[in-house]
């Protein structure tokens, strides 16, 4: 029985695939990441994002609120109806005016915005996942014929037989359904160089996941 087992760690890619999908409010792992209040409006928001604010306001890029339906939405009204699909990114904004305004969900200054322009295109790091994976790559098992059981096959002196498959287990730190290793976005290039590959970046590069199985037969005459 023979194993081929790949570990990585360390490095990450930015996926335009989830980029896109979450742009179009078609990523579940973006709904997933949306802060849910859980009904807290006012000042108990505020109070409740501050003494959360490693997590809520400081690491990473966060937006409390969520679509219709959910508990998380706050009314918002951009289509000239009042829908519960608002959002707000917790931090401070920039005011005309050169002043800087609290954004913790407690004031009237600075409106909700739709779930569906929730997401961040200008920035890449909620693009940006771990490539951390470990693959079981190969499998396969062999049984080599005894010497004793060939004389019947005449000049044949070694034979065995073999049955193999590959692309067996894939675990992902990021787990968005994307192989870190084909974390490559084609492009063409300046200076007559033909297509080039852009690694760290990966674009619609999602496959469906094949196993094949297949059997080796060796001879030695």
């Amino acid at each position: 029985l023979n194993l081929t087992l790949d570990w990585r760690k360390g490095g990450q890619f930015i996926s335009q695939t989830y980029r896109y999908s979450a742009e179009d409010a078609s990523s579940q792992h973006w709904m997933d990441n949306l802060i849910n209040p859980e009904g807290r409006t006012g000042q108990e928001l505020r109070d409740w994002l501050v003494a959360n604010e490693q997590e809520y306001i400081i690491d990473g890029f966060n937006v409390v609120g969520g679509p219709s339906g959910t508990s998380g939405g706050f009314p918002e009204d951009f289509s000239g109806t009042v829908v519960y699909d608002g959002t707000f990114v917790p931090g401070v904004i920039q005011m005309p005016d050169g002043s800087y305004v609290e954004n913790l969900g407690d004031n009237n200054l600075i409106p909700y915005l739709p779930y569906v322009v929730s997401y961040p295109w200008e920035f890449a790091s909620p693009s940006m996942f771990d490539a951390d994976f470990i693959k079981l790559r190969q499998a396969s098992l062999s049984y080599q014929v005894p010497a004793s059981a060939l004389k019947a096959l005449g000049s044949i002196r070694e034979l065995s037989v073999s049955v193999y498959t590959r692309n067996i287990v894939l675990w992902t730190k990021a787990k968005i359904g994307i192989d870190p290793e084909r974390a490559f976005q084609a492009e063409s290039s300046r200076g007559n160089r033909g297509t080039q590959f852009m690694q760290g970046i990966e674009r619609y590069n999602v496959e469906p996941w094949v196993l094949p199985i297949g059997f080796k037969l060796n001879f030695t005459f």
